[in-house]
């Protein structure tokens, strides 16, 4: 496997800014942010940890136009957004081979589903499952 050499932040809530000083110690990469709220605060923690942040909202829409670029063997995709679809991250990322790690399963803006059952982490846990393991 080769050395990552860039981690791509989905989200910058309180996960992701106290998770940011440990990649840092970790990881000698670029770090670059999507978060759809940018504020002063957040933006004087990525430039303390040399990171680039973008007010970006990751959608439905954008999303394989956004991270696809950035995405290769020696990246790694973090999603640490509500309403950031894991199993679609997981399909992109899995075409680049791209590391992926989530905090949890989600579905994209739970307020928009058609199918509302996937509104339990259980059902977005089975779906997930029958998406990517056959």
């Amino acid at each position: 496997m080769s050395p990552i050499n860039n981690i791509i932040i989905v989200g910058f809530g309180s996960i992701a800014q106290a998770l940011l000083p440990l990649l840092i110690e970790h990881y000698n990469a670029n770090i670059t942010i999507f978060d759809k709220e940018v504020d002063k605060t957040r933006q004087d923690i990525a430039t303390e940890f040399s990171a680039t942040l973008h007010k970006k909202h990751i959608t439905n829409n954008n999303f394989i136009e956004v991270l696809s670029p950035l995405l290769s063997s020696t990246r790694f995709l973090l999603n640490l957004a509500v309403s950031v679809s894991s199993t679609a991250l997981i399909g992109l990322t899995q075409r680049f081979k791209t590391l992926y790690l989530d905090t949890c399963i989600e579905p994209w803006e739970y307020g928009n589903q058609k199918d509302h059952s996937l509104t339990s982490n259980y059902d977005l846990r089975k779906e997930l499952k029958n998406t990517h393991m056959d």
